[in-house]
């Protein structure tokens, strides 16, 4: 049985070792022997059923306590395992204890007899392997029952959200269901009830007003009409669902008039992660991407098979405006990854000082201060810095 759910972060406190797959049990059993002669010294803090007995966890780590997966083909062949229980992330463990915090995430959960486990994991590995992004744990949900046993594999970091409405959804019961009855990862209860959205036809804008209500009754992120109208209307074009569309109507709005300039940002390999931060500090969205990989090979007959990972083109759409970052294919930039880019310096106004704060203090990191935060004879915002990628930007806000 295959079910949905998002646990927030928890401690796992217990006896670990750490070993080769090839001798798991060898090494791994001893620590439930361990665990359970010197319980007494944990029983305080950890958390139990309402019956009084402990959350069992048969919980794994990297070698380097991270989170990531091993023991399986394309990953490391050892790592760390604990005979653990669980308890709450500011527990403190008794010396002669190991302790790690398993972080908030939205789990696959497979329930099977411990005979069955081994098979079954790997065939959901085999089938959706991709999807994992960390290292699983089992949980034992029947105290005293050794063979019935639930597997967290955990596919999102924190909660899922419906990717039509925005809704989380950390339950089984909240999340879609496929035309053949499985749960569909994607889409929430409301909108993919069976096999199809229950509103085929309805676009962002009415979705947007629909959602208005439950947000406002909510009362986290919104207060009134218009704070959730502001804020859907941000959020929601990132949606699986609306985000085609709307990079579309984007594209459409800048190309409006000819010629177009479209200001481009050469860098030296570091493109990706320039990409990354860019969305971030400016809400932007990447239209398009490809990969010296992903490029047609005429394109690339003077570049080396050493440049795949980089990016060959690249659209950032910047409000209405687009940007491109590429990676340079021709050696203009040299072999100095310090030296700054071919290009550039950006300005970008925004419609809030709360935005351009927010801009400047993650482009702020690692970045090369040129003018601080001021005031200025033609707005009340104004600052311009050349980031961790040597790009200029000028970010200011409003009229003086």
């Amino acid at each position: 049985m295959i079910t949905y759910r998002f646990k927030d972060s928890f401690a796992v406190i217990g006896k670990a070792d750490q070993g080769s797959v090839e001798n798991f049990q060898e090494w791994a059993d001893p620590l439930w022997t361990s665990l359970e002669s010197s319980f007494a010294e944990i029983e305080s803090i950890v958390r139990k059923h309402v019956d009084g007995k402990p959350y069992f966890w048969s919980a794994l780590n990297d070698n380097s306590e991270s989170n990531k997966r091993w023991g399986e083909p394309g990953f490391d062949d050892s790592g760390k395992y604990m005979a653990a229980c669980e308890a709450d992330v500011d527990a403190v463990a008794p010396i002669g204890w190991a302790k790690w915090i398993i972080p908030a995430q939205t789990y696959m959960v497979v329930r099977s007899t411990a005979a069955e486990l081994e098979g079954i994991y790997a065939a959901i590995v085999e089938r959706c392997g991709g999807k994992i992004i960390g290292v699983g744990h089992s949980f034992f949900p029947e105290y005293g029952n050794d063979d019935l046993v639930d597997t967290y594999i955990p596919i999102a970091s924190g909660m899922m959200h419906c990717q039509s409405c925005g809704m989380p959804m950390t339950e089984d019961s909240q999340f879609g269901e496929n035309a053949d009855g499985s749960k569909n990862e994607d889409y929430c209860c409301h909108c993919y009830p069976n096999g199809a959205f229950e509103n085929p036809n309805e676009t962002m804008e009415e979705m947007i007003e629909s959602c208005i209500p439950f947000l406002v009754e909510d009362g986290a992120h919104a207060t009134d009409e218009d704070s959730a109208r502001k804020l859907l209307t941000e959020f929601l074009p990132t949606l699986k669902r609306w985000k085609k569309q709307h990079i579309e109507k984007l594209q459409a709005m800048s190309k409006e008039t000819y010629p177009l300039v479209v200001p481009r940002i050469l860098l030296n390999g570091q493109a990706a992660e320039a990409l990354e931060l860019y969305q971030k500090a400016f809400h932007a969205t990447v239209s398009a991407k490809i990969l010296f990989a992903d490029a047609d090979p005429t394109d690339l007959q003077y570049i080396g098979t050493e440049k795949d990972h980089l990016v060959y083109y690249s659209e950032l759409m910047i409000g209405t405006h687009m940007v491109m970052v590429t990676d340079d294919a021709s050696g203009i930039l040299g072999t100095d990854s310090g030296r700054r880019p071919l290009l550039t310096g950006l300005c970008v106004s925004f419609d809030s000082e709360e935005k351009a704060r927010a801009a400047y203090e993650l482009l702020s990191d690692g970045a090369e201060i040129i003018m601080p935060v001021m005031s200025n004879s033609f707005c009340t915002f104004f600052a311009t810095l050349a980031d961790k990628f040597g790009v200029v930007w000028d970010l200011y806000y409003g009229a003086p």
